[in-house]
């Protein structure tokens, strides 16, 4: 049942229902408003062999006390959920239920405990996944943004859930991996809870490994200040290992990072014979530590692992984590980029345990250990340049910037994405913030019809097969009403309702960009972004550079690269203010503020034994060396400011 030869790969659908069948692949759909009387986007009762794959769920309008994108239910064996992308999705994103579940390459955000149309809360839980039952695998899948302001009743906003009193009775979980993801902006992320049978514990047998947590416990919403990374109740051989926990947004979150303990029912047994060792900490604040009753400690074995506290209440537990650091900095590769790979001076390279038994690669699929012992966290230092995951690239190639229609419009959109060091998964398109719709097969494009007039910004998303994502530069078009001016103020040639800069200087009219902004100079420069199709009154990504010398480099910015000169828009001279040359680079601070802020420098041809980065000439303490290769000659460092 496949969408993937449509070329414009857009069929939408209200659902599929798959009860008692097996050996069928659901492949490419659209599933939105699935109507009244429907439980979920993709529901499965008693399946067998089945594979859904690279479809697209959002805003699924399900009925009251109902709710659900990909929804096991009955007893299901041998189903692959790959590639999905779910948004917006009311209640439960993706349920997993009976044996043997491969879940890989989904990604789940914005999910609600109400529809979109009416507000109407139609589940009390909000959950990224759910998991009952036995020899599930879910790996490499992205979890994120499940928000308060989303919600309108008080849900549990859990990125994985489980517990006892599943149905159909006795589908309790083991035997279960869970490695590779990455998990944001929840508020518990993990939550076990086996609270069923005094004394009898079902639930046994998860194993966590290298996973990236990032942000739990939102500040301000439901439950504030008893919200957890991990919440494990009763839960008999948990293993946790070469994890990452971070709080990389404390301005909106303060989770605790892990809770294991008996629940409060009389006669548990606690979370007994729990494995947590080389885990990394980060981000969190005062004494938060580990949370652990005496009962969850027969039997478990808690080390190597690096809290970046240095708690005196509660108290380290005696016995357990003796060869762990605390109050340490694991120095990361670049936190504000989400970058997880270890530093070259990181204290976690070769102080983990060694576990062959439970783990043998690490998230980038490189062989433990790559030293002499295992690498604390989710990635093992490689010397040279850091393995990490390149992400594609992708470009709008029509319609051009400043394309005209009168409307209502069709417009199709084309995007050319690559992927240097593995596959393009998916594109999604967008007006402004909103998602337009999505194509996982190239060529890639989307038709949208019926667009009113207006003035519309238009992007596109690659996603990679590792996760990874790219934006394109964002283009506008303009629909009119039949027989409206077009107004262009600062004569530029650039309409007003797209011109980014609309106060161009008279010397800089015939330099302007199709966003109507004046573009730099920087003509020595070989590393360089295409200033005419880029939006330079806003960037928020920029190299800079000349190949033989190195480059700079700044991500996740606001860069305005356009001179402001009695009140008018006007070129600004890099050429002049900016220098690089053979271990060196020079930036005007007082005529290039912009470029004075935290980057990414990367130095070629250039010989060294024991680097240091100097700063005005004296060695800079704050900044950050995070690879080097000495065959090739190139060394990547990362500076506060120049």
């Amino acid at each position: 049942l496949s969408n993937k030869d449509n070329p414009a790969n857009n069929t939408v659908m209200r659902g599929w229902f798959l009860r008692g069948v097996s050996n069928i692949i659901v492949r490419g759909f659209e599933i939105t408003h699935i109507g009244s009387g429907s439980r979920s986007g993709i529901y499965l009762r008693n399946a067998s062999n089945i594979i859904v794959e690279e479809n697209y769920l959002h805003e699924l309008e399900p009925d009251i006390s109902l709710g659900g994108g990909i929804d096991g239910d009955g007893n299901n064996s041998y189903v692959k959920i790959l590639n999905n992308t779910l948004y917006k999705v009311e209640g439960i994103g993706i349920t997993v239920l009976g044996n043997q579940w491969l879940v890989e390459g989904n990604e789940v955000s914005y999910g609600r405990d109400n529809r979109l149309s009416d507000g109407v809360v139609i589940l009390n839980d909000s959950d990224a996944m759910r998991f009952f039952g036995n020899g599930h695998v879910i790996r490499n899948n992205y979890l994120h943004d499940y928000l308060w302001a989303d919600q309108k009743g008080r849900p549990h906003l859990d990125a994985i859930m489980t517990f006892a009193n599943a149905e159909p009775s006795g589908t309790y979980s083991y035997d279960t991996i869970v490695e590779n993801n990455v998990i944001k902006n929840f508020d518990d992320q993990i939550f076990i809870n086996n609270d069923i049978v005094p004394g009898t514990n079902f639930i046994h047998h998860i194993t966590f490994r290298n996973n990236v947590f990032m942000n739990a416990g939102f500040i301000g919403g439901y439950g504030t200040g008893g919200s957890y990374f991990f919440n494990l109740y009763d839960l008999d051989y948990a293993t946790v290992v070469n994890n990452v926990f971070a709080i990389t947004d404390s301005q909106n979150y303060n989770g605790h990072p892990f809770r294991a303990q008996a629940s409060v029912s009389a006669g548990k047994e606690g979370a007994h014979h729990l494995i947590l060792k080389n885990n990394i900490f980060y981000g969190f604040k005062g004494n938060d530590y580990l949370i652990i009753d005496t009962p969850s400690l027969v039997g478990s074995e808690i080390n190597n692992n690096i809290w970046n506290v240095n708690p005196t209440w509660p108290p380290r537990i005696p016995g357990q984590d003796s060869n762990s650091l605390f109050g340490v900095d694991p120095k990361f590769a670049d936190v504000l980029l989400e970058d997880f790979h270890l530093a070259i001076n990181s204290p976690a390279i070769d102080y983990g345990a060694n576990l062959p038994q439970y783990v043998v690669t690490d998230k980038d699929g490189i062989s433990r250990p790559q030293g002499p012992a295992w690498d604390i966290g989710v990635y093992e230092f490689v010397s040279g340049s850091p393995p990490a995951n390149q992400p594609p690239s992708i470009s709008i190639t029509s319609p051009l910037n400043a394309t005209t229609y009168s409307a209502p419009a069709t417009v199709t959109i084309n995007a050319a994405a690559s992927d240097s060091n593995g596959s393009v998964s998916k594109v999604e398109f967008f007006s402004g913030a909103a998602l337009l719709g999505m194509d996982t097969t190239a060529p890639y494009s989307f038709n949208w019809a019926n667009v009113a007039a207006g003035t519309y910004n238009l992007t596109a998303k690659a996603t990679d097969n590792e996760g990874a994502s790219a934006t394109s530069g964002a283009i506008s078009i303009i629909v009119n009403t039949s027989g409206q001016p077009i107004p262009d103020d600062d004569l530029d040639r650039v309409q007003n309702a797209i011109d980014h800069c609309p106060k161009t200087a008279v010397a800089a009219r015939p330099y302007v960009n199709v966003f109507g902004c004046a573009l730099p100079i920087a003509t020595k420069f070989d590393i360089k972004p295409d200033f005419n199709a880029t939006d330079i009154n806003g960037l928020q990504n920029l190299e800079l550079g000349i190949s033989q010398f190195g480059k700079i480099s700044y991500t996740n910015k606001n860069i305005r690269l356009v001179k402001m000169s009695v009140g008018e828009d006007d070129r600004l001279n890099i050429d002049a203010d900016l220098n690089i040359s053979q271990n060196k680079i020079t930036l005007n601070q007082n005529n290039l503020p912009q470029l004075n802020t935290q980057a990414t420098i990367t130095l070629n041809n250039i010989n060294f034994t024991t680097p240091k980065i100097l700063r005005d000439g004296v060695e800079c303490a704050s900044c950050l060396i995070t690879g080097y290769d000495r065959n090739s000659k190139t060394i990547v460092f990362s500076v506060p400011g120049f």
